[in-house]
């Protein structure tokens, strides 16, 4: 399937007659078209004219993913000249090369002025709470609809809420702005 980039003219057109924050996430078959967009059509430039800010959200994945995720870090930040903000994802294992941390990485000290936060996603124990989370993506359940959801009452319920608060005090501490659930 080919991805009309002209398209992606009536979503800028959206953003700007917007009043409510937006996320675009257009999935593996849309990244690259987006990305192409952005980086030659002046989008970001276009949006910022009309008030929009832009904050681009990219995931740096630890483990086996870190290479791969650090270079797609890189790749979307000389592409597109926005502020961004790393989730750093420890599901495959530690955000660390070489015994550096993300900080101390020689990209994070590239890009670092205009990094505008960084959040941890910690790794979560797979038979409980990961396993928890899974339900509910399953389920298409957002936080807080799994927090009343029968199969959620007790303890799952709790781990979710846990983990939600977690993620909220991480995006606290990155300095942006506060997210109600």
């Amino acid at each position: 399937m080919q991805i009309n980039p002209r398209n992606f003219d009536t979503l800028v057109a959206r953003l700007i007659d917007s009043e409510t924050d937006a996320v675009i996430d257009v999935g593996s078959n849309g990244f690259l078209p987006l990305m192409h967009y952005l980086a030659t059509s002046g989008a970001v430039e276009f949006l910022a004219m009309n008030s929009v800010r832009v904050r681009l959200h990219i995931i740096v994945a630890g483990g086996d993913e870190l290479t791969d995720t650090s270079t797609g870090l890189a790749t979307m930040m000389r592409l597109v000249d926005a502020p961004a903000v790393v989730w750093l994802n420890e599901h495959f294992g530690p955000v660390v090369k070489n015994g550096k941390t993300f900080e101390e990485s020689a990209i994070y000290q590239e890009f670092a002025p205009r990094i505008y936060g960084i959040i941890t996603m910690p790794r979560l124990d797979a038979a409980t709470t990961g396993r928890d989370l899974i339900e509910m993506k399953e389920l298409g359940l957002t936080c807080e609809e799994a927090m009343t959801h029968p199969q959620f009452a007790g303890m799952p319920g709790f781990r979710i809420l846990r983990t939600w608060n977690q993620i909220l005090d991480s995006v606290a501490a990155a300095t942006m702005e506060t997210i109600n659930a």
